[in-house]
């Protein structure tokens, strides 16, 4: 359980600075673009909130069925698949 979160950690704590950096090098100062995050697994709800809390949404497992999944369909960056 532990190996798990830490390797959830590391791949939420790149793709936030991944984020980050991409919004500050690509767009204009006050331009904020929408950004999502996608994981091929789930990354849990606490996450998934941090993420939020940033500004972004999230998708764990590219499966419409998890925490953040609505959040990323009602930000316009994924379909839910009812």
């Amino acid at each position: 359980m532990t190996i798990c979160v830490l390797f959830s950690s590391r791949r939420v704590f790149r793709a936030s600075g991944q984020l980050a950096t991409y919004a500050f090098l690509l767009y204009r100062a006050g331009c904020t673009p929408r950004r999502i995050a996608l994981f091929i697994e789930a990354i849990g709800e606490v996450y998934v909130r941090l993420l939020s809390h940033q500004g972004i949404a999230s998708s764990g497992a590219l499966r419409m069925d998890g925490p953040g999944q609505l959040e990323a369909a009602y930000a316009g960056l994924a379909r839910n698949q009812d």
